[in-house]
């Protein structure tokens, strides 16, 4: 530690320090300068303390990409084996469509296969009533998530 009074908790000090850098889109945040920052210490002797502090670091770390998310409006993109890169606005949006899209796709194809499992000799009327339905909705979700969206025009005003 180098003397300066910190914040806590920590992600808040780090969040602050990490501004006054003034980063802009493109910006690499090294995973050594948080984990500084963070206070967070590799140097375990046993499996249980490795796992604790996995924990806290992963909660730290979330709690500071969050407060850079809410309060300054910075997105971090993780950069494998070095750390994390701000993103440019326009990157976030089209990569959070792309990424929800996948995570539904994923989700609806999973409950597809489960439900298509399901024996329907052993439910009763109003269980094959509810599965039916249940079906239904799913399909409708899986066709939403399929088909690209796209935001209607917006309407001009004046006299054409």
């Amino acid at each position: 530690m180098n003397g300066d009074v910190k914040k806590l908790p920590l992600y808040l000090h780090a969040a602050e320090k990490f501004m006054e850098m003034n980063p802009e889109p493109g910006f690499i945040l090294p995973y050594e300068w948080l984990e500084i920052e963070l206070e967070l210490d590799y140097h375990l002797s046993t499996r249980e303390q490795y796992q604790q502090l996995s924990l806290e670091r992963f909660q730290q770390v979330t709690a500071f990409k969050e407060r850079l998310m809410r309060v300054h409006h910075l997105h971090l993109a993780t950069v494998p084996g070095v750390g994390y890169r701000v993103q440019a606005p326009s990157e976030v949006a089209g990569w959070e469509g792309a990424n929800a899209a996948l995570v539904l796709q994923q989700t609806t194809r999973k409950a597809a296969r489960r439900l298509a499992c399901v024996p329907q000799d052993q439910l009763s009327d109003d269980q094959r009533r509810t599965h039916a339905d249940t079906l239904a909705r799913l399909a409708q979700l899986r066709t939403l998530v399929r088909t690209p969206f796209t935001l209607p025009p917006v309407p001009r005003l004046g006299n054409d």
